[in-house]
């Protein structure tokens, strides 16, 4: 009878460790060494990832220098309410050059909670998830509104 009962504690240790809680590997390199960092890809991958989102328009040196003037990025960022990316994507730059140019000019950045709540009211957060199934599931940030006279009696 004792036999048949199993110990679970020597289960656990004999399974081998995943890498990540669905990965086995890097979907880019295939490595384990280098540690998960989001979305299935190590340090390495991940960061490579966000920098190539970021970059994913062509530049050509030069011509941002001439389009970027003060009055534009009033434009841009103020009244038009476009992000830094958005208007990278226009001058064919990066954002950390649209982001010296506004510090160059002295116009004033937004802060995290209003450029979030700009994001967000233009469909712009969106977040991948793996399913337990492996199937890769998109979704879209919405703000939530909350009825005041609900609570007031």
């Amino acid at each position: 009878m004792t036999d048949e009962i199993e110990n679970p504690v020597s289960d656990a240790a004999t399974k081998p460790k995943r890498w990540s809680k669905i990965f086995d590997c890097c979907k880019a390199c295939g490595a384990t060494v280098i540690a998960h960092a989001g979305k299935g890809f190590c340090r390495n991958c991940y960061n490579l990832q966000i920098e190539n989102k970021h970059k994913s328009h062509e530049r050509i040196r030069g011509v941002a220098a001439k389009i970027i003037t003060k009055e534009f990025l009033k434009k841009e960022y103020i009244d038009n309410k476009k992000s830094l990316t958005d208007i990278a994507i226009i001058c064919n730059c990066t954002r950390q050059f649209i982001f010296k140019k506004m510090r160059e000019f002295s116009i004033e950045s937004r802060n995290l909670s209003s450029s979030r709540r700009l994001a967000i009211s233009g469909k712009k957060l969106k977040y991948e998830k793996i399913s337990e199934s492996g199937q890769v599931e998109i979704f879209l940030q919405e703000r939530h509104s909350v009825n005041e006279t609900f609570f007031s009696g």
